[in-house]
């Protein structure tokens, strides 16, 4: 099911092609070396205030923290280092806003998900629960699920119960290079300082370990794989994968972007499942979609709305702190519609359902002229399409698909297996490029 593995670095499975490889691990070291010196410039910084006897526990604390969360950081760049292309790192086009201090949250997560805390327990539960009730009530295939963004894994964790196989991708390298460390039985040591909004010194630099209990490693022996992956590219056979889970998820990337790739994946009468906010970590707001319009989106792409609700969860509470975010998270689980086979007969009546654009290239050589003809299609261009368009000119919602080979013929077009045309016709009416009357 799924596609060749295209790399795997320190037990961590990439599955990206070649050239995204080359700048994606170029990015990763980029943005990992930089969030390592934001931590030495803070240790630095903190060591300064040492002298500072008045509030010395207060920056030792500190510099505990920070030195520790540094060293697993380190670890990261490491692995990074000897596979970054001096020609991909050189040719990176990088944000010049310096967002270094939020580039890895992983230790935030680490806490939620793997240390069992209670306030943190309570989040994943009021996140799962609702999630699992619903699925109680539909009837739906349960060999598989994928959990895009997953980050450290606890809530695609927490569904071993409901599918047999589950899948948890991210693109993040350390999210899943932290929980590959935990899926192979190791302990993770780590901070979660808070220079400010705590009450006692106690709370400053809370230290924390990450681990996932054997009894549950156990449970989902073979039947959860971790992986890097770009949501942009999925690498699942079309129409294989049971259920995509967006949690937290689905506000990163505008919908219009990933949406074909896991339409393309879902299986039919699969599930799709959002739940989170709509925060929106992009800046172009004419995708910065509504909840109603989110859904109106599935419903017109074949989609059967079941669920559609607001959840309140606490989100990342931390005890040590005294300030916390709540989130009224939406809610939304839609199922694909199974598509009947589509058939084009002698009296199918085809119309074309958008302008198509194309264009016609020529130049001049010994004094012929040589035309390329390129149709512009919703999923790319198509080269070479001077035939395709004679076609498609004939396709006026008034002809059937005997007279368009008529006229096809009488036009000179030479047809030597009408079931050509005919499987031609029938890839744009299953791309929607074209409809049966």
């Amino acid at each position: 099911m799924l596609l060749t593995k295209t790399n795997t670095l320190d037990s961590v499975s990439i599955y990206l092609n070649e050239y995204q490889l080359s700048f994606y691990y170029a990015e990763s070291y980029f943005l990992y070396k930089n969030h390592l010196n934001y931590l030495i410039s803070r240790l630095n910084k903190y060591k300064s205030y040492q002298e500072n006897t008045e509030r010395k526990k207060y920056f030792n604390l500190l510099n505990d923290a920070y030195s520790q969360n540094a060293k697993n950081v380190n670890k990261i760049v490491s692995t990074l280092k000897s596979n970054v292309s001096i020609t991909a790192y050189e040719n990176l086009k990088v944000n010049s806003t310096n967002n270094t201090q939020t580039t890895l949250k992983d230790f935030i997560y680490l806490r939620r998900d793997w240390c069992f805390l209670p306030e943190a327990e309570e989040q994943l539960k009021t996140t799962i629960d609702p999630i699992k009730q619903e699925l109680s009530k539909i009837k739906f295939e349960n060999n598989n699920s994928l959990f895009l963004g997953c980050g450290v894994g606890r809530i695609a964790f927490e569904f071993e119960n409901v599918y047999k196989k589950i899948y948890a991708t991210d693109k993040s390298f350390s999210m899943i290079w932290h929980l590959q460390k935990l899926l192979n039985g190791e302990l993770i040591n780590f901070y979660n300082p808070h220079e400010k909004n705590t009450h006692r010194l106690e709370n400053v630099a809370q230290k924390y370990i990450a681990e996932i209990p054997k009894e549950k490693l156990n449970k989902v022996k073979n039947k959860f794989e971790a992986f890097v992956s770009d949501v942009l590219d999925l690498p699942f056979e079309n129409k294989s994968v049971n259920a995509i889970f967006s949690i937290y998820f689905t506000d990163v990337i505008a919908l219009k972007l990933w949406f074909q790739q896991i339409n393309d994946k879902l299986s039919d009468n699969g599930l799709f499942i959002h739940f989170g906010p709509l925060d929106y970590f992009f800046s172009d707001e004419r995708e910065m979609l509504t909840a109603e319009e989110f859904r109106q989106f599935f419903e017109s792409k074949g989609y059967t709305t079941l669920v559609d609700k607001i959840v309140e969860t606490p989100h990342l509470e931390d005890s040590n702190s005294i300030s916390y975010k709540v989130y009224r998270n939406w809610f939304f689980i839609a199922q694909k519609n199974k598509k009947e086979d589509i058939e084009v007969n002698d009296d199918t009546v085809l119309s074309i359902k958008e302008p198509i654009s194309y264009e016609r290239k020529g130049v001049i050589k010994d004094g012929i002229k040589e035309n390329e003809v390129n149709l512009k299609l919703p999923n790319g261009n198509f080269s070479g399409a001077d035939s395709v368009i004679q076609i498609l000119k004939l396709v006026d919602g008034k002809n059937t698909f005997k007279e368009i080979l008529i006229k096809l013929k009488k036009n000179g077009f030479v047809i030597n297996d009408s079931d050509e045309i005919k499987n031609l016709l029938i890839d744009f009416l299953k791309q929607e490029i074209v409809t049966a009357n």
